[in-house]
């Protein structure tokens, strides 16, 4: 049995506010019981490998845009679909870039901490627009959240465009992601990847965060975790586990 974790666990006796990162929020929405068991009781579930390729990308493609930051330009992503967004200059866009920083906003309702880390942000009309990475290898082009793990896309900018909307900045109604597609119509890979850009403008809409974190609270709150979820893999896999060896393991 896995060690329980002993730091960062949600008391609801303490009146201090409760730290609450937006992949914990897609965790609760993916599954109560499992957010429960994690942020309540410490029960951590299995970790996924480590996607040393994607991060490599994700690096990359912030450095790049830094560029056109300091140019002051849109990069040519955005200007081949007529977008002329530049990479926005503040201050602060650093630390809100930094997974271990981002932005955050003390939602008072709930005493929840949100914090979140974009990977960049942009600039079209006095609007600010949440911009995400994401490296992948499709042999068809890219045009819509077609599954719902690209939904949950969705949901990441959501969060990130509230955070920055609730700490005053001008956010506009859209996000965009911009996809770095691998190509695999190379004869070999000859030591290189080739990607092209595969730019997703998306609609966004805030108005579910809330009622969520009221809801996230509220299971927190719960005395007891919710019963397992039918749709969560990883609650069908321990009632599977329990049920084959008669619940003495």
């Amino acid at each position: 049995m896995p060690a329980k974790r002993k730091r960062n666990l949600f008391d609801p006796a303490s009146e201090v506010p409760f730290p609450l990162s937006r992949s914990k929020i897609e965790c609760y929405l993916k599954c109560p019981r499992c957010f429960y068991m994690d942020r309540r009781l410490g029960i951590k579930p299995p970790g996924m490998p480590s996607m040393t390729i994607n991060r490599a990308v994700d690096t990359l493609m912030k450095s790049e845009f830094q560029g056109y930051r300091l140019k002051g330009q849109p990069h040519s992503a955005f200007l081949k679909r007529g977008f002329h967004a530049v990479p926005l200059s503040h201050p602060d866009i650093g630390v809100w870039q930094s997974n271990f920083k981002g932005i955050t906003y003390l939602h008072q309702p709930t005493n929840l901490l949100v914090s979140g880390a974009p990977d960049d942000v942009l600039v079209l009309d006095k609007k600010w627009y949440v911009l995400d990475f994401k490296g992948t290898s499709s042999k068809q082009e890219i045009v819509a959240l077609d599954s719902e793990y690209r939904l949950a896309y969705k949901r990441q900018i959501e969060v990130y465009s509230w955070l920055l909307e609730k700490n005053g900045h001008p956010v506009g109604k859209k996000g965009f992601l911009l996809f770095a597609n691998a190509r695999q119509d190379r004869p070999a890979l000859d030591g290189r990847l080739d990607f092209d850009y595969q730019l997703v403008e998306i609609p966004i809409d805030l108005t579910w965060i809330e009622p969520t974190l009221k809801l996230a609270k509220e299971c927190l709150m719960a005395e007891q975790p919710l019963p397992s979820d039918p749709a969560c893999e990883l609650c069908n896999y321990g009632k599977a586990v329990n049920e084959a060896v008669g619940g003495n393991e």
